[in-house]
């Protein structure tokens, strides 16, 4: 049963502020909180215990829980999954295995400004073509992305919720539109994972990056990297280190890891570890089915209040993602004071004309509203 109550007892933030700036940063679960105090306790006191386990052998352990929760969520298998240190690396990693002189990549404008960098950057200095196709009424068209995609196509890069207004992708329409041309699919989903359920075989994915600070309520420093089982010779890791190693001989050579912990090729964040698995234990024991279902009905409240007073929508109508982005028309510095007196905490975007708001699992009805109130 979806006890909101529970839920936001679990969120301390919930007791000042009507915090709707997930898309931004989410706030720290006390269950996350709690497992990065569980874990810097562990450091201060018995970094290295003795006898067994080994520290390695723990941090190790823990790595590949969560590994396996993470894939367990998503249809995966815990060998798809590696733990980079951010959604930006999961991408590069793979634009500079694939992509040579000549290969076009394909995005919309509704993704992420990172990848724009990343292709941009690519196109002076590798030689490829970057083919952006524009949104119309806050809609990437399934048909405007397939007038871009041709035999040349190496590599389809989309955000599987666009952080600009929320707009989600049909990402198996997308894959399959790839897939047939013989490109690759890439998909930041940032916004978009722990917000509904999903599966990554059946959506046929071939690359994905999440962090977790934002709609898992974790932490910095690192971010879930699937990649599909039959591509992991596809992409090498791109710098090694100790933790690569499956085997080594006395004469010093070397046998490094097949499977997509290759990906970590030293020691990593290991606190945001711990973090990421109280907060995965959190979205499992909620559920992800419900989790969506609440913070997608939030944001359909908020868009048709905002519709109501006259407001001009960014997110489409009956967007299936928990944000919405709108035209403000107000003094910014006026409009932000009397946000910050009420306690509502949202995001100005596209040079202060618009805000974005994204609702969490922990948010309610009273949330928006008190957003909707200073807008009125």
């Amino acid at each position: 049963m979806y006890d909101i109550n529970q839920i936001r007892d679990l969120f301390p933030i919930t007791q000042t502020h009507a915090y709707l700036n997930n898309p931004a940063i989410g706030p720290l679960s006390r269950t996350a909180y709690a497992a990065a105090v569980a874990f810097l306790d562990e450091r201060m006191l018995s970094p290295w215990p003795d006898p067994a386990p080994s520290g390695l052998l723990r941090l190790r352990d823990r790595k590949n829980r969560v590994r396996t929760k993470f894939a367990q969520l998503y249809g995966a298998h815990p060998h798809e999954v590696g733990l980079v240190e951010s959604t930006s690396a999961g991408e590069n990693m793979v634009a500079q295995a694939l992509l040579q002189p000549g290969d076009v990549v394909v995005v919309d404008d509704l993704h992420f400004e990172s990848s724009f960098l990343l292709y941009r950057q690519l196109e002076a200095s590798r030689g490829i073509t970057l083919r952006i196709v524009p949104s119309r009424n806050g809609v990437v068209d399934i048909e405007d992305l397939a007038a871009a995609i041709d035999a040349r196509t190496k590599l389809v890069s989309v955000s599987w919720v666009s952080n600009r207004n929320g707009f989600r992708h049909d990402i198996k329409a997308v894959a399959d539109l790839a897939h047939s041309h013989g490109a690759y699919l890439y998909v930041d989903a940032i916004q978009a994972l722990f917000t509904f359920p999903a599966d990554f075989h059946a959506l046929d994915i071939d690359f994905l990056t999440c962090g977790g600070y934002k709609w898992l309520y974790a932490n910095f420093g690192v971010s879930f990297f699937y990649i599909k089982e039959a591509l992991l010779p596809l992409v090498p890791s791109d710098r090694f280190g100790h933790t690569h190693v499956a085997s080594a001989s006395d004469d010093l050579h070397f046998t490094i890891k097949a499977d997509a912990s290759k990906y970590e090729y030293a020691a990593i964040a290991h606190t945001s570890v711990a973090q990421l698995e109280g907060a995965l234990d959190l979205i499992t024991q909620v559920g992800l089915t419900d989790i969506g279902a609440h913070g997608i009905a939030l944001a359909h409240y908020l868009w048709h209040e905002l519709d109501r007073l006259g407001y001009e929508l960014f997110t489409p109508p009956n967007c299936q993602s928990a944000i919405v982005a709108f035209r403000h028309g107000k003094d910014t510095k006026a409009l932000s004071t009397r946000l910050e007196q009420a306690n509502v905490s949202v995001l100005f975007r596209e040079n202060d004309r618009y805000i974005r708001a994204g609702t969490g699992f922990y948010n309610t009805r009273e949330d928006v509203d008190r957003l909707v109130d200073v807008l009125r």
